[in-house]
């Protein structure tokens, strides 16, 4: 659920960008490559979560630390290291 909140954010955050103060097709695809690339690691690293994670007959209930929190930490770390990156609001 908080994976799918953080996913709709970053949309969200990417559509306003894209949105934004338009002049050209060139500069607004130049701004939402420059301003969207923080999404992709999140996305593709909750796509591989997801699949490696669910349950499974032979592991029906996966252990929570080990499957949740230690996954939840990692997308935490993300988010930090994103803001980070983008450094103070201007």
């Amino acid at each position: 659920m908080a994976d799918r909140r953080l996913l709709r954010r970053r949309r969200i955050d990417s559509g306003t960008r894209v949105a934004g103060d338009w002049r050209s097709v060139a500069e607004t695809l130049t701004d939402f490559v420059e301003s969207g690339w923080p999404v992709l690691l999140p996305a593709a690293l909750l796509l591989v979560l997801n699949l490696w994670f669910r349950p499974t007959p032979a592991r029906p209930a996966p252990n929570p630390l080990a499957f949740g929190v230690l996954p939840a930490a990692a997308l935490v770390a993300i988010g930090i290291g994103d803001l980070v990156a983008q450094g103070p609001w201007r």
